[in-house]
């Protein structure tokens, strides 16, 4: 009797997700990642035998792990420069888990490119509650914090990260002056794992420019993980 495959399960499918995003294949991950949404993450059998506690533990992992998938789509989208969508599917993984400075941090950055620098404010002093002391997050922040015209507050963000790291420029006639900034630009050195330097200090990006990049830098490097 021939035996039937048993379908992809989340896990296995998130797994595929993480592999076709790190060899930049932002399309296919996507797609693998929705299915991994729609997969199975626990089923009954995965708890027999368990006690309470060891159920409790299994089922809450796996509703991380979901959080996990949820944010790299958000990550794939927005390399793709969908950004509303991205913005979407983070806050779909905050929903589940809410304590991710990651993801938080990576929803502030699209935010900040669909002219939201309010809510990317409000999302940057949430990753540092959970994580203080984090430059970027500064660094960010204080971005945000120009856009809104608060400049002193800006200034002050901006040195705090300048004063810890010296991967962070502050260029301050650049910032007085706010250039216009489009949705699509992006500095073209922030790259993934480095550091998110001024939008103003290279100027804006052309849109096809802003595409390529966003497709290339996007995510902090660390974020896009299950447990």
């Amino acid at each position: 009797m021939p035996i039937t495959p048993l379908e992809p399960r989340g896990p296995l499918l998130f797994l595929r997700a993480s592999a076709l995003y790190s060899l930049r294949e932002w399309c296919d991950a996507e797609i693998e990642a929705r299915a991994s949404l729609a997969a199975e993450w626990i089923i009954e059998s995965d708890l027999a035998g368990l006690s309470l506690e060891q159920r409790e533990a299994a089922e809450e992992k796996a509703v991380r792990n979901q959080a996990a998938a949820q944010q790299l789509l958000g990550l794939a989208l927005a390399r793709r420069g969908e950004l509303w969508p991205s913005i979407t599917a983070f806050s779909a993984s905050l929903d589940l888990f809410p304590d991710s400075p990651d993801t938080l941090l990576q929803r502030a950055s699209v935010l900040l490119l669909c002219d939201r620098a309010a809510a990317a404010a409000e999302d940057c002093s949430r990753a540092l509650e959970l994580r203080p002391g984090w430059m970027i997050a500064h660094h960010r922040r204080g971005h945000a914090f120009a856009a809104l015209r608060w400049f002193e507050e800006a200034a002050n963000e901006l040195e705090i990260a300048t004063a810890n790291s010296p991967n962070f420029a502050v260029n301050y006639h650049a910032i007085g002056a706010l250039e216009a900034l489009s949705l699509d630009a992006l500095d073209e050195e922030w790259t993934p794992g480095g550091s998110f330097l001024s939008f103003w200090d290279y100027g804006v990006a052309q849109q096809s420019e802003g595409r390529d990049l966003l497709r290339r830098s996007i995510d902090e490097g660390t974020g896009a993980e299950g447990e």
